[in-house]
């Protein structure tokens, strides 16, 4: 018989009485076939918790946002949106463990316009879909 080699880096999932199905659907989704253990594996094995990440997104159109958001929706990452107005009253250090910023301008950001040097660029977006994170926001 011949013995499965596990490089390190691979995921191993334990199979508890209540959850085969889950499991089942999981497998019949995987693109590389799972090698299964019938006996408990002899080596080092380590738990992880999946980030608790947030994407942040402004109005503005965001393109790296929505990359980005497109990657975390491909591999299934779960991750959680917030816009520059829920600065004011999300505990970030509580609630997240990664926070991911588009590669946007500083303006937009901070002050929810576009700005070049010192002319302001107006939108037509109504106030509340222009907020910026501001200083309040940015130190959270």
């Amino acid at each position: 018989m011949e013995v499965a080699r596990i490089p390190g880096g691979d995921f191993i999932i334990f199979r508890d009485e209540g959850e085969g199905k889950k499991l089942d659907r999981l497998v019949e989704q995987l693109t590389v076939m799972p090698e299964i253990l019938l006996r408990e594996a002899d080596f080092p094995v380590y738990s992880f918790t999946v980030s608790r990440i947030a994407l942040v997104e402004t109005n503005m159109h965001d393109m790296d946002a929505g990359w980005t958001r497109y990657i975390f929706d491909q591999y299934h990452i779960p991750f959680t949106a917030v816009k520059p107005g829920d600065f004011d009253h999300t505990d970030f250090h509580k609630e997240y463990d990664v926070v991911v910023f588009p590669s946007n301008a500083k303006s937009i950001l901070m002050e929810g316009q576009y700005r070049s040097e010192d002319e302001v660029y107006p939108t037509s977006y109504p106030p509340k879909f222009t907020k910026g994170l501001e200083k309040r926001g940015w130190n959270g």
